[in-house]
């Protein structure tokens, strides 16, 4: 991944854990490599639905723009766009409202939990964890997340969930 005018590494790191010490260690690990200054740490333990229709109708109004290429920022664009050809090839049947929908998750999310890490343009390294539900949408978000130069590790205590070859690799 990249991130908007810097180079930069950024990893997506998948964990499957057979018991809770492990995690436990995983956590303090990536905990003390957060004390250092300029860093953002976030945990996540689920990604919320969104059922505000005000809400839906907003982000499928930024999806469309997305879509259309007109947005006002290229970069978030991009990434967008490029989760969603990733959707589309692991989707034999893949259509414009999964899309529309997927998108709409994806801005949802975005605003949620990646808005201040984004802004805070002091900060050097975003940190995501997250440990919960894995279907494909929550895995194209935190794939995004890597897009848009933040560090993901997903930790899946009860073992990994069957995702498209495309999306895993």
């Amino acid at each position: 991944g990249r991130m908007s005018g810097d180079s930069c590494q950024v990893f997506l790191l998948r964990c499957i854990c057979q018991n809770f010490s492990s995690i436990n260690y995983l956590l303090n690990l990536f905990s003390n490599l957060l004390s250092l200054p300029n860093h953002i740490y976030k945990r996540i333990t689920s990604l919320p639905q969104i059922n505000d229709t005000s809400l839906i109708q907003k982000y499928s109004d930024e999806s469309k723009s997305i879509s259309d290429n007109n947005s006002n920022d290229v970069f978030f664009a991009n990434a967008c766009r490029t989760v969603c050809e990733i959707n589309k090839k692991s989707h034999p049947n893949y259509n414009q409202t999964i899309e529309i929908n997927l998108m709409v998750s994806l801005l949802y999310w975005s605003d949620l939990f990646l808005s201040d890490m984004l802004d805070n343009k002091g900060v050097k390294h975003r940190k995501l964890i997250y440990s919960g539900k894995l279907n494909y949408r929550e895995y194209s978000f935190f794939y995004f997340a890597t897009l848009m130069g933040i560090d993901v590790m997903l930790l899946l205590p009860e073992g990994d969930t069957s995702l498209p070859k495309v999306l895993s690799d």
